[in-house]
């Protein structure tokens, strides 16, 4: 069979828009079909100059597979209808489509939920073979008038027992600036607006570090994204691994994301750096303890604290990640954030709208108390306010974090950067700068409708002559399904 995967594009600019990669799925998805004698074919939107990527060749197709995210669906909802008139057929996967199965089948065929090796693997070989997909765990299918939701599959057991993505079967992979890696799945925390621990489990699940090593040690590139959420959640699991690549005679640079409790031990910190390691991301999420604790982080503000002087003790470059818009954040949130980022000296940030994505515990609570206004799922992207907030309004809220990103990515902090000849610094520095600008040029209506909503009321909006039925969304089927 003729098989397309296809990762659309998000709608706006972000931190990571200037190095781009795909998300695993589709390349080891694509690696394991092919292995199966399918003519495989991987487009990830973010790597081409055209959006959706060689649309005829996709239309060739025997099968179509469209992986999406939240704040990604619309884009992928628009290719697959399109591709159903063609009468092609769609299978939606990834986080967005394992919790709203029911509205994408509205723009497909198939739905994979969870993780979808084992199920598009057997749905591939049951297409080719004119065979029915029932009885295939994690497919979800319209049966006549009904929809099918199959049982899930345990969590795969044995990460070891998958091969490593092809990425020569990745459209225009020439484009990829970092080698994307991953060591385990599943995460032991539980997150309130997280949807990680509900899709890959609590249980940590992990390759061998070996295995992990000996990939990083066939990389091309100079740098690496290990890619798992939380990289250091075992610690002796993640020294193996930098000890490994430390062993290594030409080895990457590498980042990769962390808990603050790295912070802890300097042991690793230092051997880390030694293995390449330049940077981590970190989810510092707040700076209020009251605020962590709502969210079951299970950190406090001087663990924070403490892991940033670790870590820039050692030269690791910190990006710290907050989530604001808490049931217990004021209005000043925004503003205390970025003076405790100055502070405490982190070199690059994200500050995002607390975002009740589908799948979490916060996206359940919200909606069930009305307090979700956009059902937009393109602005789910942790830069738009889609809810209400306990404590501020949703315009207070976007605003602060506008005001925080030009605080922090100023052009007085370039110039700062750039006479004390911190070359890298100041790059990412003016990046950011320039990111923050043209997000707002393009953003100005959307931001003038949420501030009228705020002054008027939440009606505000429709008051003021846009549109009644909600002012931000642009299709009925982007709401979710009732």
């Amino acid at each position: 069979m003729k098989i397309s995967l296809i990762e659309p594009k998000a709608a706006d600019y972000h931190i990571f828009s200037k190095f781009p990669h795909p998300r695993l799925g589709l390349p080891l998805l694509g690696t394991l079909l092919a292995r199966r004698g399918h003519d495989v074919r991987v487009y990830a939107d973010c790597l081409s100059r055209r959006t959706p990527a060689d649309f005829r060749n996709i239309l060739r197709s025997d099968l179509v597979g469209i992986s999406i995210t939240t704040s990604t669906a619309p884009a992928g909802y628009r290719l697959g209808r399109a591709l159903k008139l063609a009468k092609v057929p769609v299978v939606y996967g990834g986080p967005h489509a394992s919790y709203c199965a029911d509205e994408a089948l509205r723009a497909g065929d198939y739905v994979v939920r969870g993780e979808g090796e084992g199920a598009m693997v057997e749905l591939a070989a049951a297409l080719a073979a004119h065979e029915s997909p029932a009885g295939i765990a994690n497919l979800s299918y319209r049966l006549g008038a009904d929809v099918v939701h199959e049982p899930l599959r345990p969590h795969l057991p044995n990460l070891d027992a998958l091969p490593w993505p092809d990425f020569s079967l990745v459209k225009r992979a020439d484009r990829m600036r970092i080698y994307p890696v991953a060591t385990s799945r599943g995460c032991p925390r539980y997150c309130d607006f997280c949807s990680v621990a509900p899709l890959f489990g609590r249980k940590i699940r992990r390759r061998d570090p070996g295995d992990v090593v000996e990939e990083i040690s066939r990389v091309s590139r100079n740098s690496v994204f290990i890619v798992d959420d939380n990289f250091t959640a075992n610690r002796r699991y993640a020294r193996e691994i930098a000890a490994g690549l430390a062993r290594l005679k030409d080895r990457p640079h590498w980042i990769t994301q962390a808990g603050v409790d790295v912070g802890r031990d300097e042991r690793l910190v230092k051997l880390m750096k030694r293995a390449g390691c330049y940077a981590l991301a970190l989810g510092f999420e707040s700076v209020s303890d009251a605020t962590l604790a709502a969210y079951n982080k299970g950190q406090s503000r001087d663990d924070i604290v403490r892991c940033i002087e670790t870590l820039r003790r050692n030269g690791i470059w910190v990006h710290g990640m907050f989530v604001l818009g808490g049931d217990g954040d004021g209005p000043d949130v925004a503003a205390q954030t970025v003076a405790f980022a100055k502070k405490y000296g982190i070199d690059s940030v994200q500050f995002l709208a607390l975002t009740p994505v589908p799948g979490t515990e916060i996206y359940a609570r919200l909606e069930g108390e009305g307090r979700i206004f956009n059902h937009d799922w393109s602005l789910y992207d942790g830069h738009h306010v889609v809810f209400e907030p306990e404590r501020l309004s949703p315009w207070e809220l976007q605003r602060g974090i506008i005001n925080a990103y030009h605080d922090f990515y100023s052009m007085r902090r370039v110039i700062y950067h750039l006479q004390r000849a911190h070359w890298y610094a100041g790059t990412i520095t003016y990046y950011g700068h320039s990111l923050i600008q043209k997000w707002q040029r393009r953003k100005k209506d959307l931001l003038q409708i949420l501030e009228r909503r705020s002054v008027n009321g939440p009606r505000g909006a429709a008051q003021e002559g846009a549109p009644d039925r909600n002012a931000f969304s642009r299709a009925e089927d982007q709401r979710p399904p009732v």
